[in-house]
């Protein structure tokens, strides 16, 4: 496990500064409502895999806020940390798909729950 949620931490930093992915680590686990905006890739692949694995406090821009394009924010922001993702392609685009699958999801919601950080 300890390999596998580097990894993720590895892979969070190449989308968002390291303050920002701390930021999101903790809003997943305090429930707060997190929105990701950016041009860059990654938004929607990470707002499915945590939602899919039972973070729904996360959002994209244009997805269930129905805002109009990567940069929005939405008119009811009450409480709403807005993330801007990295621009450009990830080094290893291959990577994020590392975390599909049942057992490893298993373990990145308990990693992402139960840590303080």
């Amino acid at each position: 496990m300890k390999n596998l949620t580097k990894e993720f931490d590895r892979w969070l930093v190449q989308r968002f500064t390291a303050h920002q992915a701390l930021t999101l680590k903790r809003c997943l686990r305090l429930n707060t409502p997190v929105h990701i905006i950016g041009t860059g890739l990654g938004k929607s692949f990470l707002t499915i895999y945590l939602n899919k694995i039972g973070f729904k406090n996360v959002t994209e821009a244009g997805g269930i806020y129905k805002t109009r394009g990567p940069m929005e924010i939405p008119a009811t922001t009450d409480g709403l940390i807005i993330l801007k993702i990295k621009n450009g392609i990830p080094r290893n685009l291959v990577s994020m798909f590392k975390f599909l699958g049942s057992e490893k999801e298993d373990l990145i919601r308990a990693y992402l729950s139960t840590k303080k950080f």
